[in-house]
């Protein structure tokens, strides 16, 4: 930025664009509301949602052939009556790779239902890098109308940060062209959670409302960088012609707590992407409003 002044960074804008395109909400589940400043709604912290109702049990399973299946929770939407279980299972028994992977795509507690097993063989490594799998799961729909794509690229029994998980609804202005956003691991290299029993089972949600973490500025003082979290409307700094300056924002979706995030990377909701408002003052007066994208997220 060739600007000298003050700068401070409205938070509000990214979260109004995903609520407004995305149907996405402000607040709690979601983060606590606090008042507008300068005509944006603000987030200051969050507070996990109420996964309370979600059932822990399976009507019905098929016998697992490992003795440590991993089982996740994805509860679709905003709604009470999707929350889908996932079980990764090893074909070959415990330690040989987990190839297989149930999912319950009616919510019905059924895993032994056809169409609700796929298996892919992991194949042998050749190079250094181990191989990755495919994993892509389509036409999972909620009550709402909205559809769920999983694309999960695992590698050495992980989902690899190319992995993406999608929600759909009808666009009425383009039947062919549903809204679509994204949201995976990035920016951070986030690992999916798991766990040996689905009564300790992580839950995630997909297609619910989105929270921002708070941005962080970088300071360097004697080529020595140390970094400072940002309040919602607190002031960049001043910084004088020629300098760069660095921010950073996360807009997650959250399930029943801070560790089961899926994030937003460059996804694009109603057309737009989540942007950073910046407020330039210069001796106490405003001179004008920059909203920018771009870097990792």
């Amino acid at each position: 930025m060739n600007r000298t002044g003050k700068i401070s960074i409205v938070l509000g804008l990214a979260l109004l664009a995903l609520g407004t395109f995305a149907g996405l909400a402000h607040g709690s589940e979601k983060g606590k509301p606090v008042e507008t400043k300068s005509g944006y709604r603000q987030v200051d912290t969050f507070s996990a949602g109420d996964f309370g109702w979600v059932k822990r049990s399976l009507k019905k399973a098929p016998a697992f052939k490992s003795e440590k299946a991993r089982y996740t929770i994805w509860v679709l939407g905003e709604g009470r009556d999707a929350a889908m279980v996932m079980v990764w299972d090893e074909s070959a028994g415990t330690g040989s790779g987990y190839d297989t992977l149930y999912i319950d795509r009616n919510f019905n507690g059924d895993l032994t239902e056809e169409g609700e097993m796929m298996r892919k063989p992991v194949p042998a490594q050749t190079g250094k890098r181990a191989p990755m799998v495919a994993f892509d799961v389509k036409g999972i729909k909620d009550t709402s109308g909205k559809s769920y794509r999983l694309l999960m690229q695992m590698q050495n029994g992980k989902y690899h940060w190319k992995s993406g998980f999608y929600t759909s609804w009808p666009n009425p202005a383009n039947a062919k062209r549903p809204h679509t956003y994204k949201v995976g691991l990035l920016p951070g290299n986030l690992q999916i959670k798991y766990a040996n029993t689905l009564a300790e089972a992580p839950i995630y949600r997909l297609g619910g409302g989105a929270a921002m973490v708070l941005p962080t500025k970088r300071i360097v003082e004697k080529r020595k960088k140390r970094y400072v979290t940002l309040k919602p409307g607190e002031h960049y700094g001043t910084f004088e012609a020629g300098r760069q300056a660095s921010v950073s924002l996360v807009i997650s979706q959250y399930g029943a707590d801070l560790n089961t995030q899926l994030r937003f990377y460059h996804s694009k909701v109603g057309g737009r992407l989540p942007s950073i408002m910046l407020r330039v003052f210069k001796d106490v007066q405003f001179k004008e409003d920059i909203a920018f994208t771009g870097g990792c997220g």
